[in-house]
């Protein structure tokens, strides 16, 4: 919910909207009280798998400043596990996680499968919950990031919501082989490998609807690395750093463009694709 209107989003259907611009038919799994006809256009072109809930995730989110105020209206009781993705969907080339709610999503249990890549979209992670359903940053390092930083793995994460964590955290994770994305909203993000950290400028764009570029942002990042689209973690910053610009100039996960028209807005040059499975 934003003043004024009702919206469906959430990670999974900015993610689908990536993957649908990569020509990647994904497999999603879903709470069905989330699904609706508005979903189904982010949604329609990848395998959707339903998973029964009590009642729906839903945020109250109202802009202050450059930031945004968030309250949880409602969420569900019992967190998605890995045992609800359908047992014959094969292994992923790349498992896209995106929790809102560090209970919403049981991450650790994701530990078990076996994709080639790994993105855990992390801020669910890294966000609290207090009275009246108020959303502020953890202010520490969650213990499950730790579990996850392994080489083909890359966390994305909000530097707005790491404040407060110690000077080495970040080293930490990167050290254990993950590549690690600091969005930093309309200032861009930071990307960190064990080789290299530089800044990714956004491009210029009109803004119409911000919420969900970093979702979109990691996801095309991602995408570009997994898939071979790009030839360095720099190019894929840059291809991102578009896919961000564009998705935040339509209102909600509305459809991107395709990859190769992204390719050339960002001035690469095109890379044969291997639209493979991602989950």
């Amino acid at each position: 919910m934003l003043p004024g209107r009702t919206a469906v989003g959430g990670a999974a259907r900015y993610a689908a909207r990536v993957a649908e611009a990569f020509g990647v038919h994904a497999g999603i799994v879903v709470l069905d009280e989330a699904h609706s006809t508005e979903a189904d256009s982010a949604l329609g072109a990848h395998d959707v798998w339903l998973v029964e809930s009590d009642v729906p995730l839903v945020f109250e989110i109202r802009p202050e400043g450059d930031r945004r105020q968030m309250r949880v209206q409602s969420r569900p009781s019992m967190p998605v596990t890995l045992e609800a993705v359908p047992a014959d969907w094969c292994e992923p080339e790349l498992l896209v996680l995106g929790p809102l709610l560090p209970d919403d999503l049981d991450v650790a249990s994701f530990l078990e499968a076996r994709p080639r890549w790994t993105l855990l979209i992390a801020q669910g992670l890294l966000r609290a919950v207090g009275s009246e359903g108020l959303v502020s940053p953890l202010g520490r390092l969650p213990e499950v990031l730790r579990w996850f930083a392994r080489p083909r793995t890359v966390l994305a994460l909000s530097a707005e919501e790491t404040t407060g964590w110690a000077p080495t955290d970040l080293d930490d994770l990167v050290a254990a082989g993950a590549t690690v994305l600091l969005t930093e909203g309309s200032n861009g993000a930071e990307v960190i490998t064990s080789g290299e950290r530089f800044h990714v400028e956004p491009p210029a764009a009109t803004p119409v609807d911000t919420i969900g570029a970093g979702d979109v942002f990691a996801t095309a990042f991602a995408c570009a690395i997994a898939l071979e689209v790009v030839r360095s973690p720099r190019e894929a910053g840059r291809l991102a750093a578009y896919f961000a610009a564009a998705s935040i100039e339509t209102e909600g996960p509305a459809a991107l463009p395709s990859v190769g028209t992204m390719m050339a807005r960002a001035g690469l040059a095109p890379q044969a694709i291997d639209a493979g499975a991602a989950g």
